[in-house]
């Protein structure tokens, strides 16, 4: 069943990222077998970084961190080791758009600019009448 990751790294974010930076010119340079990551994002916080990737299963999760080759990888980066971070893991109910297919708002926004060349395109959020109301 898909799956959804949370990894928190508490740390300095900035010598976490250039850690991260490091480490994944390193994943991506080093050929070997899918492991089964479908996303990946990376976010930054006030005292952390967030790593937020769906999987095609836990078990695929638990693979990937537990792979002495690939432990070995961040240590040579200086990136954490997967024991330090906050690990949640949580099966994933839904993708939208899903898998494979482009988001309707990537696609207005390809036709609206420069195809070299992808602007985001904001629009603020239509809330229901009341939904956003303080009690």
């Amino acid at each position: 069943m898909t799956a959804l990751l949370i990894a928190r790294f508490p740390g300095d974010p900035e010598r976490l990222l250039e850690a991260y930076d490091r480490a994944h010119q390193l994943v991506m340079n080093h050929p070997g077998p899918p492991f089964g990551e479908l996303r990946h994002h990376f976010a930054v916080g006030h005292d952390s970084l967030y790593l937020v990737g769906v999987w095609q299963s836990e078990a695929h999760i638990t693979a990937r961190f537990s792979d002495p080759t690939f432990q070995r990888l961040l240590q040579s980066a200086h990136f954490p080791p997967p024991d330090d971070a906050q690990l949640t893991i949580l099966r994933l109910h839904a993708i939208l758009p899903p898998l494979g297919q482009p988001s309707p708002a990537a696609t207005s926004v390809e036709k609206e600019t420069n195809e070299n060349v992808r602007e985001p395109v904001l629009e603020p959020l239509q809330w229901p009448a009341g939904v956003m109301d303080k009690p």
